[in-house]
């Protein structure tokens, strides 16, 4: 569904510090080499060129209740002292449409992997972004809803069409590594529309699949995390590319897993081994871990649940059980960084991309993720610059000063060398 008509209204001279805070997280150095990357640079002089559509992709998620064409009037009012040789004076929307078909979505999608990164520096470790040398991350899935047209429907399925559980729309179905003390996502991972050979298919419920997606984020971890999920990922399939790569984890394990102590340990905690059935792919696959069984309270210190969790920390003097219990309630943060994405970056608009074609969708979805990134680094140093928890910064309040600018700012920010 089309955005409305809503407009901006008359821009001020300190309304460009938006444009600002962008380029300065995203400069054009990086855009120009993932362009390279991609084959993607202008060979002929356009109306659009390449790097003012990557940043217009982006605005179009930070201002994703505005309609297309007011979005480019916005951007226009900046980019002359960005792009002096390639910002447009005017373009209609038939025009936008056509450059974002040229660009796709390789790019934006190499611009992300190059431009979102951990954000707490490993040398001046913080509590709400460390514990004990390990960097905290959480992994988790999640969608968005599609515009519920043809073509999107060709490569992204209703769920259950014709059934009573119906989804009322297509959905792009991703998986995530995020930062939980800066809430930055750097790394996701979406299915694509191809098969083995490279030809174009239909997306299946496998394909997209959190656990699916889940295996090519895993399987890339750098070290030095500690990884925390929630109960699908207690299997030897997930944990055993954690420690492989130098890394750890603390998952929930579900309450009907057969868990049988080997071994108790001091703390309480104990040893158990974990095992993965064999299936038609895979033979039987064991490992040890630590379990931790913990209860939880109410207000009133009245029992209420148990929970239990397994980790590769074995060390019970070192990790503690009960501080592992309560490391473990950190991984509410990916929900909060997911109400980010889907709820203020949106800012009221429907939940849906509003692209009405796969590839254009998919590139949406990529300067959608950028776009969090920015608000997310701009919060970080100005936490950092204010010895705070980024927690203790309002994300809406960010946001809203990006968009409407509020303060001053000198335009356009030095590029380093």
């Amino acid at each position: 569904m089309a955005r409305t008509k809503k407009t901006f209204g008359a821009l001020r001279a300190s309304d460009l510090v938006a444009i600002a805070s962008l380029v300065k997280v995203i400069p054009v150095a990086s855009i120009h080499a993932a362009m390279a990357s991609c084959s993607k640079a202008t060979i002929r002089k356009r109306k659009l060129s390449m790097e003012f559509l990557i940043y217009f992709v982006i605005f179009l998620s930070i201002y994703a209740s505005y309609s297309t064409s007011e979005v480019l009037k916005y951007v226009l009012n900046g980019m002359d002292d960005i792009l002096p040789n390639d910002s447009p004076g005017t373009a209609c929307e038939a025009a936008i449409s056509q450059g974002r078909t040229r660009l796709g979505e390789e790019t934006m999608h190499v611009l992300f992997k190059n431009i979102c990164r951990p954000l707490a520096d490993p040398h001046h470790s913080k509590p709400w972004a460390f514990y004990k040398g390990h960097r905290l991350v959480g992994i988790d899935g999640s969608e968005i809803d599609l515009q519920d047209v043809e073509a999107i429907r060709k490569e992204y399925p209703v769920a259950n069409e014709g059934k009573e559980n119906e989804h009322p729309c297509p959905k792009l179905r991703f998986n995530a590594v995020m930062e939980l003390g800066t809430r930055a996502i750097f790394d996701a991972e979406i299915a694509m529309p191809c098969d083995e050979n490279g030809k174009r298919k239909k997306i299946c419920a496998k394909d997209d699949s959190e656990v699916t997606l889940a295996d090519a984020l895993l399987a890339r971890l750098e070290s030095g995390l500690l990884i925390l999920g929630d109960r699908l990922y207690p299997s030897p399939r997930f944990l055993l590319p954690v420690v492989a790569r130098g890394s750890n984890f603390l998952v929930r394990a579900k309450s009907n897993m057969n868990l049988a102590p080997i071994e108790y340990l001091k703390d309480g905690s104990y040893l158990a081994e974990l095992e993965r059935r064999p299936d038609k792919h895979h033979g039987s696959v064991k490992m040890t871990v630590r379990v931790i069984e913990y209860c939880i309270y109410d207000k009133k210190g009245k029992i209420v649940g148990e929970g239990r969790l397994i980790t590769s920390l074995m060390d019970a003097d070192l990790y503690p059980a009960d501080e592992l219990a309560k490391l473990f309630h950190e991984r509410w943060e990916v929900e909060i960084g997911y109400a980010e994405l889907k709820t203020y970056i949106m800012d009221g608009a429907l939940d849906n991309l509003r692209s009405k074609t796969p590839v254009l969708a998919r590139q949406e979805f990529w300067g959608w993720l950028l776009a969090h990134y920015l608000v997310r680094k701009t919060i970080y140093e100005a936490a950092e610059m204010s010895a705070r928890d980024p927690d203790d910064i309002s994300f809406t309040g960010t946001i809203q000063i990006i968009r409407r600018h509020m303060g001053a700012a000198i335009f356009p920010p030095k590029e380093k060398c």
